[in-house]
């Protein structure tokens, strides 16, 4: 049996060793190297990605050393997320075959991204090699609303509901911001405790945009995650639950890339009679894309607007746990495919929340 070790370490080894070259001509890597395929025949790997679902990840390891190696995982988590399970030989000389098992991402940080490091010794040899390990994208924007201590939680109450213009000056610097639908002169937005509601019982739509960020000019997709859920009664009447989700200052919904529509519609579920009113089916994805004549840029903003053109009559809305990821085309997990396309999230909610 080859050693298998596990290591938790302080800080993330985030850097792969240069392929300087030795004494004999050869790189690091023609003595040591990491790989997708079980041949090896594939261009050694620099880093590696896993799914945000629970599952294990094959990959192959390539030595010219005529001994064992050491194999570790390090992360900078309390303990380990990720762990070798298998470290074998494959059968093929110098060739060895790793199993690497992982857990789900968890409500709250589910597409956030971390990472950990495979690193692979030489015994005795003073060398080595490193691969970063990722699982979730790169947050842009990240809010959960639990600064927000407005009014009630529950969504059945509207005393002290507070708008955006009477937030406090913290809150109001995270960058969050309202406009008027329609001819309103009011943008509806309302702070309550741990989550916002948009429009009002008088059937007032509102919106909320989410806050700037200057990197977003550096970006070709984006993904933005929430939770959504109309108002109803306890018993009776529901509001209508279609909401807006646009994109301003640049790019376009994926999903109409020929046609780069700004902005898709969307249908909420309705708040349901429990403590966790959002319920498990209120996750939504909405995929931003750019090209060459709509690229996005530091003003790039995501709006979401209760109620569409057509809506009559109230169209109250609940939100909380917006977030914006950045996503690197053959790089970050493909989520618009596993998602297809914009709308409910369906790769989160196979995880039972409830």
């Amino acid at each position: 049996m080859y050693l298998k070790k596990l290591l938790i370490a302080i800080g993330i080894a985030a850097v792969v060793l240069s392929c300087s070259k030795e004494q004999t001509g050869q790189t690091r890597e023609d003595k040591l190297s990491f790989h997708a395929q079980a041949d090896c025949s594939d261009e050694p790997m620099k880093e590696a990605a896993v799914s945000v679902l629970a599952g294990t990840r094959t990959l192959y390891l390539k030595s010219s050393f005529d001994k064992e190696i050491d194999l570790f995982w390090q992360d900078a988590a309390t303990y380990p997320w990720a762990k070798i399970e298998e470290f074998e030989p494959t059968g093929t000389k110098g060739v060895y075959r790793i199993t690497l098992s992982y857990p789900d991402r968890y409500p709250g940080v589910w597409y956030a991204r971390r990472v950990g490091t495979l690193s692979a010794v030489v015994p005795g040899e003073d060398f080595g090699v490193f691969l970063p390990v990722r699982q979730g994208a790169t947050d842009r924007v990240v809010e959960d609303f639990s600064a927000w201590t407005y009014g009630s939680a529950d969504p059945w109450s509207d005393i002290s509901d507070t708008p955006l213009d009477n937030w406090t000056t913290a809150l109001k610097d995270r960058g969050f911001s309202s406009e008027p639908v329609g001819s309103d002169t009011l943008g509806r937005c309302y702070g309550r405790v741990g989550y916002i509601r948009l429009g009002d019982k008088e059937a007032h739509r509102g919106s909320v945009l989410t806050p700037r960020n200057d990197s977003f000019r550096f970006d070709t997709l984006l993904m933005v995650s929430f939770r959504a859920a109309a108002f109803k009664e306890k018993v009776g009447s529901k509001d209508d639950n279609h909401f807006r989700v646009e994109v301003t200052g640049g790019g376009f919904i994926r999903d109409y890339a020929e046609t780069e529509q700004t902005w898709i519609d969307l249908e909420a579920p309705y708040i349901q009679n429990k403590e966790d009113f959002f319920g498990s089916d209120s996750w939504f994805l909405v995929f931003i894309a750019d090209s060459d004549s709509n690229q996005m840029t530091a003003t790039t903003r995501i709006k979401i607007t209760s109620g569409t053109d057509t809506s009559e009559g109230c169209s109250r809305l609940f939100l909380d746990d917006i977030s914006i990821t950045r996503l690197v085309p053959d790089v970050d997990e493909d989520f618009y495919t596993e998602n297809e396309g914009s709308g409910k999230d369906k790769i989160m909610t196979t995880i039972n929340t409830e």
